[in-house]
């Protein structure tokens, strides 16, 4: 596996890409992802599941970026620290329920009128697409991201909520046996609730068999398996759901290590399919919002 070039390594926080090649053609980015499963365990989930969706989404983002150039490649190359970015909102459609795994994709930019964003087509090995994907983001200095965590951190020291004293079996809530659930049993009320608990010891590989991250705080994926497992629980599936798309929105940073309570509410579903709504709240503040369309 080759050397990350130090800039990029800086903004994608990881020593090692999952993006293994990428071309600037033009408008757009060209890549190809890698197929180990030892440094990505998600890998052995479905192409399609929420968590492999958030992982794609963040490498190839960042690395398209990187490598068009509108992150982190000029004026940061020598200064040893870099630009954070951060996730507000995402959308993506599964195209295929047997597609094979991602083997390679095409990144095109777009700049908002309060945000920077991406569009990302996926590709299997056969050459189908199978996953769009539309993001949006933002980029902070190092100074500005550090006083963003420093407020989260404060905020969340504050929550009331005590951690779960179980966590719900991992069959329930769509996992094999040997999964890790994140979530609370559900509790009854209007909405139904659980409690979402990603510990720093516990929440990433090798301890977790799937999740990676840097260990910064409670990501992306994290929040979008949370909604799942929820899903499995509310509506009370006989056995894995198949997720057909989805958008989930982040307003503030989760923190590790502090519970944070998540409101499910389903709608009213047409044959086999349903929609799943769940919203995460900690230290007494909506953090996040996870909309996950689903087949039996």
């Amino acid at each position: 596996m080759a050397d990350l070039p130090q800039s990029l390594e800086r903004v994608l926080r990881y020593p090692i890409n999952y993006v293994e090649d990428w071309t600037v053609e033009g408008s757009r980015v060209e890549m190809s992802f890698s197929r180990r499963t030892d440094p990505w365990p998600w890998l052995v989930l479905p192409p399609w599941h929420p968590v492999v969706v958030d992982k794609i989404q963040y490498f190839a983002a960042v690395t398209g970026a990187w490598a068009y150039g509108s992150l982190g490649r000029d004026s940061k190359e020598r200064s040893g620290t870099g630009p954070r970015t951060a996730l507000t909102r995402i959308r993506w459609v599964s195209l295929a329920r047997d597609a094979g795994p991602a083997r390679r994709g095409t990144f095109r930019p777009f700049q908002g009128e309060e945000s920077v964003g991406y569009e990302l087509e996926i590709f299997d090995e056969a050459g189908r697409a199978t996953l769009w994907i539309r993001g949006e983001g933002a980029a902070f200095e190092e100074r500005d991201f550090g006083a963003r965590r420093s407020a989260s951190k404060e905020n969340a020291a504050t929550s009331a909520l005590a951690p779960p004293s179980e966590l719900a079996r991992p069959e329930a809530v769509g996992l094999g046996p040997e999964g890790r659930s994140l979530i609370s049993p559900l509790a009854g009320g209007d909405p139904p609730t659980v409690i979402g608990w990603v510990t720093s010891a516990e929440g990433f590989a090798p301890a977790h068999p799937f999740h990676t991250g840097t260990g910064d705080h409670v990501n992306a994926g994290h929040l979008v398996d949370c909604a799942l497992e929820g899903a499995h629980l509310l509506l009370d599936t006989p056995g894995p759901l198949y997720c057909t798309g989805g958008e989930a929105r982040f307003r503030r940073f989760v923190e590790l290590d502090v519970p944070f309570e998540i409101a499910l509410r389903s709608e009213e579903p047409e044959g086999d399919a349903t929609t799943v709504h769940a919203r995460m709240h900690q230290g007494g503040r909506e953090t996040s919002s996870v909309r996950l369309d689903l087949r039996v």
